[in-house]
């Protein structure tokens, strides 16, 4: 057995040998199973030295836990952690956290470590910094977080990775753009299915009264909007000026279709009035229009 006290006498653990393979695997399972802070606050002592993270643990032994607080640093290693982070360096970033630094200080580029990495698709330098304990929910200039970021950049692996951590997925940014915003207005269909369908909030607005569904069917990315009205996107929502979907994306053919077929069955499961803008004619129920003419007259 492993067994684990801190330095006060306290046990903390006894965990069978077999399960364990070296330090850093210890730490983990401190961190997941008994609550302790992320490993680089850690410190397992063995008659008083300290085990690095590499050393095995193949034998029965009585280790003692010591736990740190963050270090002080200065800004020149604040912006360090920053650029680690731009250029994916794994080696420098685990570094920085052994001292331990806290990954969420903020330097000269305004934006913490996870929030940079993430605009840069740096897959493994976001765990290596959520598993540090980075706040995954951070903001920083302009109103961004990690989220947002890797949704603009259309980094699917980041957005997956900051899900799986629990990063939430409808803040918008100062511009009031969520993630699924920004991602469906740089058309990266495959985030925009992965925030769909982990359940990201299709018909938030921004001040402007603007939805994701708005802004894509105004670029005329038709695919973008499929994904959209699949998800269930209001269709009949406006904006502050009172303009919707389907007559801001009325140049593009094929988004002048999705969003009539879409109206016209919101009207069929819903029983709730339609405008169809050009038509000059309200439909409460399928029954009661003349669906040819109404189609005819929108996609004409």
């Amino acid at each position: 057995m492993l067994q684990l006290r801190m330095l006060s006498g306290e046990t903390v653990a006894c965990i069978p040998v077999e399960e364990i393979h070296d330090v850093k695997a210890l730490k983990q399972r401190l961190t997941q199973m008994h609550g302790m802070p992320p490993r680089f606050r850690q410190r397992v002592l063995l008659h008083g030295e300290n085990l690095e993270d590499d050393v095995a643990l193949d034998g029965p032994m009585s280790l003692d836990l010591a736990l740190l607080g963050f270090a002080d640093v200065s800004q020149q290693q604040v912006d360090e952690l920053a650029a680690a982070a731009l250029h994916g360096s794994i080696s420098e970033v685990e570094s920085m956290m052994q001292l331990p630094q806290d990954p969420d200080l903020i330097g000269a580029e305004r934006q913490p470590a996870l929030t940079i990495a993430s605009g840069q698709g740096r897959v493994d330098v976001v765990r290596l910094l959520l598993e540090a304990g980075a706040d995954k929910n951070l903001v920083g200039k302009d109103g961004c977080t990690a989220m947002m970021e890797a949704s603009l950049e259309g980094h699917v692996d980041v957005v997956r990775v900051l899900l799986d951590a629990g990063a939430h997925k409808d803040l918008a940014d100062d511009d009031g753009l969520t993630a699924l915003m920004r991602a469906s207005l740089r058309g990266h269909v495959q985030v925009v299915r992965v925030l769909v369908e982990a359940g990201a909030n299709t018909d938030l607005a921004t001040d402007d009264g603007l939805t994701a569904l708005m802004l894509v069917s105004l670029q005329g990315r038709v695919d973008v909007v499929r994904l959209l009205v699949d998800a269930g996107a209001d269709t009949t929502l406006a904006d502050n000026n009172g303009t919707t979907a389907l007559m801001m994306g009325s140049h593009v053919e094929g988004v002048r279709k999705l969003l009539v077929g879409a109206a016209l069955s919101m009207v069929y499961v819903t029983g709730q009035p339609v405008v169809f803008v050009g038509t000059g004619q309200k439909y409460t129920h399928l029954r009661k229009m003349q669906a040819k003419e109404v189609v005819k007259t929108l996609l004409g």
